[in-house]
């Protein structure tokens, strides 16, 4: 019985182990999803400000040159 409680014990202690770097992983592919979409949402943002930005200086452009 002494037995059984020692291996349950050492049994346990791999979960946790095993538990703590699931979560490290999970943890790890969040951020770099998390982190990309940030990026992509400042790239279209930037992009979209250079766009109007040329919008606008083609219509400028437009209303001077007649």
């Amino acid at each position: 019985m002494k037995v059984n409680l020692d291996l349950l014990k050492e049994e346990r202690e791999n979960v946790i182990v095993r538990v703590a770097a699931y979560q490290q992983q999970l943890t790890s592919c969040y951020n770099k999803k998390a982190i990309t979409i940030v990026r992509a949402a400042a790239y279209h943002q930037q992009l979209a400000s250079y766009n109007n930005k040329t919008i606008v200086r083609v219509a400028a452009y437009q209303l001077d040159s007649k």
